[in-house]
């Protein structure tokens, strides 16, 4: 199996927990990642994370979205908002944790 695949199976197996009413599937993943290396939790969240805020942000700014989704993208908004005033940064910067 090639990366995208692989990628592909991921988000569709993340949003099939996601979309099951129970949370259970979710706490699951939670405790997982919450009890993975200090690395691979700074790598998630640099690489995953933040990138979806921005995006989920950038949507809130380009009226990208609808009832279903508003909520989500005005909080990443909030979120984005206060990283940018954090990290002392602008919409157009990188933001990158640091690796160690």
């Amino acid at each position: 199996m090639d990366k995208e695949e692989k990628a592909r199976q991921v988000a569709s197996g993340l949003l099939g927990v996601v979309n099951d009413y129970d949370s259970e599937g979710i706490r699951i993943v939670l405790e997982r990642v919450l009890h993975e290396h200090p690395t691979l939790e700074q790598m998630f969240t640099n690489r995953f994370i933040i990138p979806y805020v921005r995006k989920m942000a950038e949507r809130w700014d380009k009226e990208n979205y609808d009832l279903r989704n508003a909520a989500a993208c005005k909080a990443c908004k909030d979120m984005w908002e206060g990283l940018k005033q954090a990290r002392g940064i602008s919409d157009g910067d990188a933001l990158n944790l640091p690796m160690i």
